[in-house]
This record gives structure tokens, sequence and C-alpha cells, in this order.
């Protein structure tokens, strides 16, 4: 099972593990929004856009990930706009 709580959001290799777990399963469709629940507590998290990168990569073209990511990153941007993370996925 995935770990949800945003408590351990900053933890590396609990990234590594999540990414083995999709692989495994080969679904990919609730990091999106586990993803945005990071990024919204903490938009500037190197880790939360290195793997939202990796997924949208590895699973954005066959399941559809890359749908609504301007609005997405639009909403992150007009909380923060000088996020520049938010900028660069843009």
């Amino acid at each position: 099972m995935l770990v949800r709580d945003l408590e351990y959001n900053h933890v590396f290799f609990l990234r590594y593990h999540r990414r083995a777990v999709v692989v495994r399963l080969g679904d990919p469709s609730a990091e999106l929004a586990f993803l945005g629940n990071v990024l919204l507590e903490d938009g500037k998290n190197y880790h939360a856009w290195s793997y939202r990168q990796w997924l949208l990569t590895t699973f954005g073209k066959s399941h559809g990930l890359w749908e609504g990511e301007l609005d997405r990153l639009h909403n992150l941007l007009s909380i923060d706009h000088y996020n520049n993370s938010a900028w660069n996925q843009r």
C-alpha cells in the first residue's frame, strides 16, 4: 500500500518506493492527486516535482495524465507566481 501521509512528502526514498509500486501495478491514477496535495502544501518540493516529471514522462500518454496539466500548473502559479518549479514544468 502506498503511503498517503503528507507528513512524509520530503522523504526521498519513499518516492522510490512509490515509483516501484506504480511500475509494478501499472496504475498511476492516484499519483497526480497525491502530488497535487503535496505541491499545495509545499509548491517548491524538489522531490515531488521530480517524481511528477517522471510520472508524466513514463505514463503520461498511455494513461492520459497530460489532460488538464496546464490547468493544474496555472492553479499552482495563481497561489505563488514566483514558483520557479511550476514555471519550469509549464
